[in-house]
C-alpha cells in the first residue's frame, strides 16, 4: 500500500509540474517514444529500440489507469469501528479536513485531490463541505441527511503515507445539473428523489475529528 500511495503521488505531481511548456508527465511519455523512433531510424540494436517503445507504452498505460482512478485509491477497512462516545458536531461547528472527489458550484464542478476543506452541518440538518479549489476560489457539496447512503472507513492511498479516511456515498442534489432546483433540494422537502450517487473521500488531522464527523454524518444510526 505504501508503494502504491507514493506512486499515485509521483504521477499526480508530474502532471502539475512543467518543463519547456509541457508537463513532466508528458515528457515521461513522449521522450521514450521519440527515442524508440530514433532507434528505428538509426538502426540501433533491436532490443534497445523495443525497450524505449515498451517504456513509452508503459507510461501511457500507467497514467491512463491512474487518471481513471483519480490518482488515488480507497481501501475499505472493515475492522475499523466508529466511536459513538465521540459525539456529533454542534450545528455550525466547523472541522478542517482534506477532501477528494467531485465538488460543485451552481454552474460548474471539478475533481479535487486532497484539497483543504471545511465541514459543518446546519440546524436544519444539511451537511456542507466547502473545498478550496484555488486560492480564494471554493467548491461545495451540500447533502441532505436522508440522502447520505453510506459512510465507510478505510485508508486513502495518496501521499507519503496512506491516511485514515472516510468514504461518503450520497445522492447528488448539488451542482450545475441541479442549479434550478438547488433552493428546493437544500431548503425544502418539495424536490423529487435524486438518482445519481457520488462518493467523496475525507481525511483528517487526527482520528478524534474523524469520529466526530462520522457521528455527524450518520446521525442516530
Amino acid at each position: 500500500m505504501l508503494t502504491l500511495s507514493r506512486l499515485f503521488t509521483f504521477l499526480y505531481i508530474t502532471r502539475l509540474r512543467q518543463f519547456l511548456g509541457l508537463s513532466w508527465s508528458a515528457w515521461l511519455r513522449i521522450l521514450p517514444f521519440l527515442l524508440g523512433l530514433l532507434g528505428l531510424i538509426m538502426l540501433w540494436p533491436l532490443w534497445l529500440t523495443i525497450f524505449w517503445l515498451a517504456l513509452a507504452l508503459f507510461f501511457w498505460l500507467l497514467y491512463a489507469v491512474a487518471g481513471r482512478m483519480g490518482y488515488q485509491r480507497f481501501m475499505e477497512d472493515e475492522t475499523y469501528r466508529r466511536d459513538p462516545s465521540a459525539g456529533p458536531l454542534a450545528a455550525e461547528e466547523k472541522v478542517v479536513l482534506r477532501a477528494t472527489g467531485i465538488f460543485s458550484l451552481h454552474d460548474r464542478e471539478d475533481y479535487v485531490l486532497e484539497h483543504p476543506a471545511e465541514y459543518w452541518h446546519v440546524p436544519l440538518g444539511q451537511h456542507v463541505f466547502m473545498v478550496q479549489y484555488r486560492r480564494g476560489n471554493y467548491l461545495y457539496q451540500v447533502i441532505k441527511p436522508e440522502f447520505v447512503q453510506q459512510v465507510t472507513p478505510g485508508l486513502l492511498l495518496f501521499g507519503a503515507q496512506p491516511r485514515r479516511a472516510l468514504a461518503v456515498t450520497f445522492y447528488v442534489t448539488w451542482g450545475p445539473q441541479y442549479s434550478e432546483y438547488q433552493f428546493y433540494y437544500v431548503g425544502t422537502d418539495n424536490a423529487p428523489q435524486p438518482d445519481q450517487e457520488r462518493t467523496v473521500y475525507l481525511t483528517f488531522r487526527d482520528e478524534a475529528q474523524l469520529h466526530r464527523v462520522w457521528c455527524s454524518l450518520v446521525g442516530d444510526e
